[in-house]
């Protein structure tokens, strides 16, 4: 099961570097190969389900919404987030949240974009199993690689 020490310093350079901005995360996958695109999408999916359990616990969203403030966490980058799983109290309520300072679904859309196809979900989904290990010769990601 991932946890918090299967995400990459790689990763949260990316979030750091996007800076809240989708626009800016876009243009930094669209520089990116097709696994490393994968990768990010697979990291950032995996990450936001570390806080869900908290968000849906202190805020009681639909799955959409719980989804959504899970991913405008992540986007926050590494210190919010590990304040956020270390206090989830002081988890916002949604009107407080810039949804525009959301960072999730940006590699799928950019993904499409570049290969006219929906980025392909990791077997068995990105919750309980590695997001990494995707189907030998397509795409074989290491969670520690780059």
């Amino acid at each position: 099961m991932f946890s918090f020490e299967d995400i990459s310093d790689w990763f949260w350079d990316i979030i750091q570097q996007a800076d809240k901005n989708p626009d800016i995360l876009a243009s930094i996958l669209m520089e990116m190969p097709k696994k490393s695109i994968c990768r990010f999408q697979y990291e950032f999916e995996s990450t936001l389900y570390l806080v869900w359990d908290d968000v849906e616990a202190k805020l009681r969203l639909s799955e959409d919404g719980t989804l959504e403030t899970c991913g405008w966490i992540v986007s926050q980058g590494k210190d919010y987030f590990v304040y956020v799983k270390n206090h989830p109290d002081g988890i916002p309520e949604t009107n407080y949240i810039d949804f525009s300072q959301s960072l999730y679904g940006v590699a799928d859309g950019v993904y499409l974009e570049l290969f006219d196809e929906f980025l392909p979900v990791p077997p068995g989904g990105y919750y309980y199993n590695s997001p990494w290990k995707v189907k030998p010769g397509l795409y074989h990601l290491e969670n520690k690689a780059d």
